[in-house]
């Protein structure tokens, strides 16, 4: 782990990940059916009434969607109310937050916006891309990110 990873994430206060991507990766290898039945199982369990056409679904989006649409409009409401929640105070601290991304695209738009960006050069030819853009610092894997997330909980210096 570079020095300037464990700088970055040890003064943040939010990091903000790209979902469609390097966050994807940490799930491999745990199925979606399976996904789908905790969250069938999580959301019995707080009382929310699942469908059985839902209870089924192998896809956990799906299962979140078809809970929304079914008229459990109070769980994608607190979902959606969370969220907005949390970028509202990732906004409020601009300053110390850090977004991880794995586009081109979306490491210019964060230095545009003057947001510390870490880039996720998951093939080697975004790498001098990433580098070039701008990114403040670069990993190839996310186990990377998690190594400094761990030590900065922990107090450890890299």
């Amino acid at each position: 782990m570079s020095a300037d990873l464990g700088h970055l994430l040890g003064e943040v206060g939010a990091v903000s990940l790209d979902f469609d991507g390097p966050v994807c990766s940490v799930f491999a290898g745990y199925p979606a059916p399976q996904v789908a039945a905790e969250l069938v199982d999580m959301l019995r369990r707080r009382g929310v009434d699942v469908p059985p056409d839902l209870a089924g679904e192998p896809d956990p989006l799906e299962v979140l969607r078809g809970t929304g649409a079914a008229g459990n409009h109070g769980v994608t409401r607190a979902v959606e109310d969370a969220l907005c929640e949390a970028e509202r105070r990732a906004v409020e601290t601009a300053a110390r937050c850090v977004l991880i991304e794995d586009s081109l695209s979306d490491i210019e738009g964060a230095r545009a916006a003057g947001v510390v960006v870490i880039g996720h050069a998951n093939r080697p030819a975004k790498v001098d891309a990433f580098r070039l853009a701008g990114a403040d610092a670069l990993v190839t894997s996310m186990g990377e990110i998690a190594a400094a997330l761990i030590n900065r909980g922990t107090g450890n210096a890299s």
